[in-house]
């Protein structure tokens, strides 16, 4: 009994001593810098996402609803990283936005990923790739009731906001690239105001009531 107890406790040492295969999140079968020939002309958006998924080890998931075609023209040779942004462009102008699961991405109509888990904050994420973004804003200097009507030239035909007016918080779900534009505007509109300017137009306005 005894030696059988130093049998399996010896098995139990050796199994402990087997190095293990450590899992990695990089599913790039490319090296690092290494080139690719990306150029499609007038290619179904399914084998264009089948192709990089092959070259890239990127595992994905696309909808069935997910159709048309698209032309990328690369004359030279790309890395794996340009070769993305130009594929999650090409799906923005059609229509589609790729949201990731785990290691997985997920291709859906944009309307689909917007109603999904795509990423929120306050601070905008780099611009590339292309993708849904929702971004949370709180205006400092003005009230969100004075600009509310305007807001809807500001987002592209995709997107969409929600006002929170107890906070001064305004939510827009936007693509990446359009929020960019957002954000620049905002920042030329909520300035703090010129207490001489807002006291020459109350004068202005109270001279205009007496006039009448």
């Amino acid at each position: 009994m005894l030696i059988k107890r130093n049998y399996y406790l010896k098995l139990f040492i050796l199994f402990l001593l087997i190095p293990t295969v450590a899992w990695s999140d990089d599913t790039t079968s490319l090296q690092s810098g290494e080139k690719i020939k990306f150029y499609f002309n007038n290619e179904e958006i399914t084998k264009v996402l089948e192709n990089f998924s092959r070259i890239s080890g990127k595992k994905m998931i696309v909808d069935s609803s997910v159709r048309g075609k698209i032309s990328i023209f690369n004359p030279d040779t790309v890395d794996v990283t340009e070769a993305f942004n130009q594929v999650s462009k090409a799906l923005s102008m059609n229509g589609y936005a790729f949201v990731p699961e785990g290691d997985t991405l997920v291709v859906r109509p944009v309307r689909q990923i917007q109603r999904s888990l795509i990423e929120v904050g306050s601070e905008l994420p780099p611009p590339k790739p292309e993708r849904m973004f929702s971004w949370i804003v709180t205006l400092k200097n003005i009230p969100t009731s004075v600009i509310s009507k305007d807001l809807k030239v500001l987002t592209s035909k995709d997107g969409e906001f929600n006002i929170i007016t107890n906070n001064n918080q305004i939510i827009f779900v936007d693509w990446i690239s359009n929020l960019y534009r957002i954000r620049e505007l905002i920042k030329e509109i909520d300035i703090p105001k010129n207490p001489d300017v807002e006291k020459l137009i109350n004068e202005y306005s109270k001279n205009q009531k007496n006039k009448k």
